[in-house]
C-alpha cells in the first residue's frame, strides 16, 4: 500500500488518472482511450500471505500457494493411520 502513490504517478505519465476512489485500498485509473486499472492495495507477512483491508474494516486474507501446501502436507502427516 505504500506504493500506491508511486503507482498512481507511474501512470499518470502514460495519461491514466484516479477516476474511482475507495482509499487507501482500492481505487480505479482511467485514460482518455477509456482503458481502466483497477487496483486492489494489499500487504504481505513474512510468509507471503497478502491482506486486503475491506470497507467494513475486516480483512480479507489471501493465503499463500505455498502457505496452502504446507498446511494441506501438515494436516495429511498428522492424520491417523487406517
Amino acid at each position: 500500500m505504500e506504493d500506491c502513490r508511486r503507482l498512481i504517478d507511474a501512470l499518470a505519465e502514460h495519461g491514466f488518472e484516479v477516476t474511482e476512489q475507495d482509499p487507501p485500498n482500492a481505487f480505479v485509473l482511467t485514460d482518455s482511450g477509456g482503458r481502466q486499472v483497477d487496483v486492489h492495495a494489499a500487504r504481505f507477512d513474512e510468509a507471503g500471505n497478502a491482506s486486503y483491508r475491506m470497507r467494513n474494516g475486516e480483512d480479507w486474507i489471501f493465503e499463500s500457494p505455498r502457505t496452502a501446501s504446507e498446511a494441506r502436507a501438515s494436516s495429511l502427516d498428522d492424520r491417523p493411520d487406517a
